[in-house]
């Protein structure tokens, strides 16, 4: 080849290599990341558009710079360790580190926060020695979510927990975990350890539970799911310097990596005041059952069952009123007396009297409707003031005399064991509207006194007569 046609080859190689160079440099701005080469003294040799944008430089002012003089001293720390880990001679095998480092631009004071990846190329350039590809990543947003999120975590009223397999606190995740907890040392703590509970129980139950977390470690996450039930979900600690309590209510959650479980993250809540008002509620209920029970003990006869003259008024007057306002269509007021009274207490004897009492009480507690009112009004007296019900019509006088037969029939025995004949007369009329309970009972008493007259064993209505012989 001529010395001219050498020249003109020469030539063409050259552009050859220009415009390869060239269409590179075009691949590298294209990377939407920040991209450049470093040797193996931690220059710069190459760098993208990105790279120069970053540092608000030119490719002239970059170029064999220090990479890591480009960090404050802080992150300058960080980037040497990660490098020295790269450069070590028996590191062979190295390939590649990622690490996070912010990095302020020199004649700016916005903080970038970088994540950057560095591996070595395989082929050593024989003036640079070994080189590194380093790409960064912005990540700014990402971390700003980050700080969000943490905000929101260390704002938020609980304790937040990051649980190791070995059952040790490795990560206080809230701020208001050491104030709900009382304790300022939790890391590196098992919880029930680190707690001053407020009964040997509980703290039986909180390790059981951490034991039984911890042995899901390694596995999926339906082991960890199917021990759910058996994990303490309330509990009380010991208040400082008081005799009071606190109760927390506690929540767990596996966290998986690779479909294994990993970590466990437990969340604790102060359900102090929840638990006081369900206590209280208690109290308040227990005091209403326990005012209801001593209302029933007052207004009820021990000996039959049946309303005492204590609770007459209040329930006589509910059913008239119901009667005057139109709620009830009728209402009808039965006296009954157990004939011959005297003689069974004379004769039996006064324990005789009382079975006596207490078996014709049971009766009329039996026959009564839902909504009648049945007194045992003085000694061997009852009253039974009866509402009719829908589609019924004059049933008091045929309650009377069920109750009537059925009493004949049944007999009582005596604490001797004698039986006793026991029969009942018995008086019915219709309530009036705006008639008193004085003046009904003193209307009703004329019927009984009629049923007496007519010999005993009888029931004697306004406009019915019955009579047994």
């Amino acid at each position: 080849m001529t010395s001219s046609n050498e020249l003109i080859a020469s030539q063409k190689m050259l552009a050859l290599l220009e415009q390869a160079n060239s269409n590179v440099e075009q691949i590298l701005d294209g990377f939407p990341s920040v991209f450049a080469i470093i040797n193996n003294k931690h220059f710069v040799i190459r760098a993208n558009a990105a790279f120069c944008d970053l540092l608000q430089l030119s490719m002239d002012e970059i170029l064999h710079q220090s990479f890591v003089e480009m960090f404050d001293s802080e992150n300058q720390n960080v980037v040497e360790h990660h490098l020295a880990a790269l450069n070590k001679e028996d590191n062979s095998d190295a390939k590649e580190v990622e690490f996070r480092a912010d990095i302020t631009p020199p004649h700016s004071q916005n903080t970038q926060q970088y994540l950057w990846s560095i591996a070595p190329l395989q082929t050593c350039s024989p003036a640079e020695g070994q080189l590194y590809v380093l790409v960064g990543k912005d990540c700014s947003s990402i971390y700003a979510s980050e700080a969000k999120l943490s905000g929101i975590f260390e704002s938020l009223p609980l304790a937040i927990l990051m649980i190791n397999t070995d059952g040790y606190i490795d990560e206080v995740l809230s701020r208001y975990s050491e104030v709900l907890l009382e304790n300022n040392a939790l890391i590196g703590k098992r919880l029930h350890e680190a707690i001053d509970l407020a009964s040997d129980k509980d703290a039986e139950d909180l390790a059981m539970t951490f034991k039984r977390m911890i042995g899901c470690a390694g596995k999926p996450m339906s082991d960890f799911a199917a021990l759910d039930p058996y994990y303490l979900k309330s509990f009380a600690i010991k208040r400082r310097n008081t005799f009071d309590q606190k109760w927390i209510k506690a929540s767990y959650q596996a966290i998986p990596s690779n479909n294994a479980i990993q970590k466990f993250l437990v969340i604790l809540q102060d359900d102090t005041n929840s638990v006081k008002m369900a206590n209280e509620r208690k109290r308040i209920d227990d005091l209403e059952r326990q005012s209801r029970e001593l209302y029933e003990c007052a207004v009820r006869d021990p000996l039959t069952g049946l309303y005492t003259r204590l609770y007459m008024n209040d329930g006589f007057n509910t059913l008239l009123n119901g009667y005057k306002y139109g709620h009830i269509s009728a209402i009808e007021l039965i006296i009954f007396d157990i004939d011959n009274f005297k003689k069974i207490n004379d004769t039996y004897g006064h324990a005789a009297g009382d079975k006596a009492i207490s078996s014709v009480g049971q009766v009329i507690l039996e026959h009564s409707n839902a909504g009648a009112v049945a007194v045992r009004y003085g000694g061997d007296e009852f009253l039974v003031m009866l509402p009719e019900e829908h589609g019924q019509n004059k049933i008091g006088y045929s309650f009377a005399d069920t109750v009537r037969q059925k009493v004949e029939n049944m007999g009582a025995s005596a604490p001797s064991g004698t039986t006793m004949q026991l029969t009942l007369s018995a008086g019915v009329i219709s309530c009036r509207k705006d008639e008193s309970i004085e003046a009904l009972i003193e209307r009703v008493d004329t019927f009984l006194y009629q049923a007496k007259d007519a010999g005993k064993n009888t029931v004697i209505a306004e406009t019915h007569s019955f009579e047994t012989k």
